[in-house]
């Protein structure tokens, strides 16, 4: 009996430490976030303004260039905290969803991005700065490829 509760120590002793070097990897990642461009939205709106067009298409050249060194890039929907917080969070995923779209569309922008809606969740200063999409670039280091699967999503993993 103490063999085989040794054995399975020794069989589970890798998945606690792979464990802990995956989350220090992510942890990595994430500290490596620089939000490169910040695109406004109007009230209760998903449509791209002139202006955030405009932006965008001056940001492509950079991003495609950031895209070959490697980097990933990560488009963060934001809306302000009036209303509904579940449709502020569906809304804050259509305005990155409307960013994602024109990148595609608009430049054959094919880079690995991830969506994410926060809704009200980090209101800054003014609702109308609230109302936003973050394009945010992140190091990929080689250590935190393995985080990843082929589709460019992130494996589940809780941070303590």
């Amino acid at each position: 009996m103490v063999r085989l509760g040794l054995v399975i120590i020794f069989m589970l002793l890798p998945l606690f430490v792979f464990a802990d070097e995956t989350e220090e990897q992510l942890k990595s990642f994430l500290r490596s976030r620089e939000v490169i461009e910040q695109v406004f939205f109007e009230s209760a709106s998903k449509a791209l303004t002139k202006v955030a067009r405009e932006d965008l298409d001056s940001l492509v050249p950079g991003l495609k260039n950031l895209a070959v060194k490697g980097y990933l890039f990560r488009v963060e929907g934001f809306s302000s905290s009036e209303g509904d917080s579940s449709k502020n969070v569906n809304l804050s995923l259509y305005r990155a969803m409307s960013v994602r779209n024109y990148l595609k569309d608009q430049h054959d922008l094919n880079l690995d991005v991830f969506l994410t809606g926060f809704g009200g969740l980090e209101e800054r200063g003014t609702k109308e700065e609230s109302r936003r999409v973050d394009i945010a670039i992140y190091v990929q280091p080689e250590a935190a490829a393995a985080l990843f699967d082929d589709q460019g999503t992130i494996e589940i993993i809780s941070i303590k």
